[in-house]
């Protein structure tokens, strides 16, 4: 229910407003700022996995925690302010800034990279918010792979800030377990299935004995998922 009304806030500020996502997300920390909250869906079930986002848990505890996509360019988020929701002329930090360092309002150069450290420090002040929430357990994850090719990810630098390949209280695992087998409907996996059942009915009056065998061990292979599909 909590990602359904976040769904719900996205796509209203997709049709109203702007469509990128360093837009929104610049909007929700206008949000955060002036002292508006999305309001969460209540909770049913007190054993339940609670999924937050860290603006949501402040001021919370639990005994473990979950901090996911602690990857480069993922958490913190690389973004760009090509476009922000208020002009950057307007912004107070920014003015004091240029004026304290007596730098000239259209040097875009010396605001992009303050808007660069601000966003550092505002994203590292957000991964505090979340590794100090837990009271016993703290996990940190992040994918070994967004794009197919296989360890092609970079930590953040947020873990190698707490330097957890050698740090004596973290426990570094690499996780090479299948966890689960299922498929979205609709998925790739799911069309090549149909095509594959598709094409051996069609066949049944037609392909000679062999051929159809051949089909079917292809057929239930896939099903089984123990033939890899390769885009």
């Amino acid at each position: 229910m909590n990602l359904k009304n976040f769904y719900d806030v996205a796509l209203k500020y997709y049709n109203l407003h702007d469509k990128s996502l360093s837009s929104f997300i610049e909007y929700l920390e206008i949000l955060e700022k002036i002292g508006i909250d999305i309001p969460a869906s209540k909770i049913k079930n007190v054993n339940a996995v609670r999924l937050m986002t860290i603006h949501a848990v402040k001021g919370l505890e639990f005994d473990k925690v979950i901090v996911s996509n602690l990857a480069d360019k993922r958490f913190p988020i690389e973004r760009t302010h090509n476009e922000p929701l208020i002009p950057k002329i307007l912004n107070p930090d920014i003015k004091i800034y240029l004026e304290k360092n007596k730098i000239d309002e259209d040097d875009s150069e010396a605001i992009k990279e303050y808007e660069k450290k601000t966003l550092m420090l505002e994203e590292r002040r957000l991964c505090y918010v979340a590794f100090t929430r837990a009271k016993k357990d703290l996990i940190l994850t992040f994918a070994r792979s967004y794009n197919g090719d296989e360890d092609s990810t970079q930590a953040s630098v947020f873990l190698e800030e707490i330097d957890y390949k050698e740090n004596k209280d973290v426990s570094l695992i690499k996780d090479d377990e299948e966890k689960c087998t299922m498929f979205a409907p609709c998925s790739m996996f799911d069309q090549h299935k149909d095509l594959l059942k598709k094409q051996l009915i069609e066949s049944l009056d037609t392909d000679d004995f062999k051929t159809l065998m051949s089909r079917l061990l292809t057929y239930y292979s896939v099903r089984k998922g123990k033939l890899k599909i390769i885009r």
